[in-house]
């Protein structure tokens, strides 16, 4: 997973400054191999869970959290719930988890 968050490094620099392409490609879940991977991007997010129930996990020096497990395990749409950095708690459903509507 690691070389993979790795080869993200661009694109992760890219959405946190507003100029990617294609977030859609990079943000919410996906799946490879056997995995399914989520990745959020929410600055000042103190900690982040999927619908109260699976932690995130900071990738490391970024304001994005990804969580990690069996392929198929994610439902098609999950609510974020986070507290931001004044302590404030805060829930929304991933805008990413639903298809682009836009080409």
């Amino acid at each position: 997973m690691a070389n993979w968050i790795d080869d993200l490094a661009d694109d992760l620099r890219r959405i946190a400054a507003g100029t990617h392409h294609d977030p859609h490609g990079v943000l919410g879940a996906h799946e490879r191999g056997t995995l399914s991977t989520l990745i959020a991007y929410l600055p000042a997010a103190q900690a982040v869970r999927m619908d109260d129930r699976l932690d995130l996990t900071r990738i490391r020096g970024t304001d994005f959290f990804r969580w990690q497990g069996p392929r198929g395990s994610l439902p098609r749409h999950y609510a974020l719930s986070w507290r931001d950095s004044h302590g404030e708690p805060r829930q929304r459903v991933d805008p990413y988890s639903f298809a682009p509507s836009i080409g």
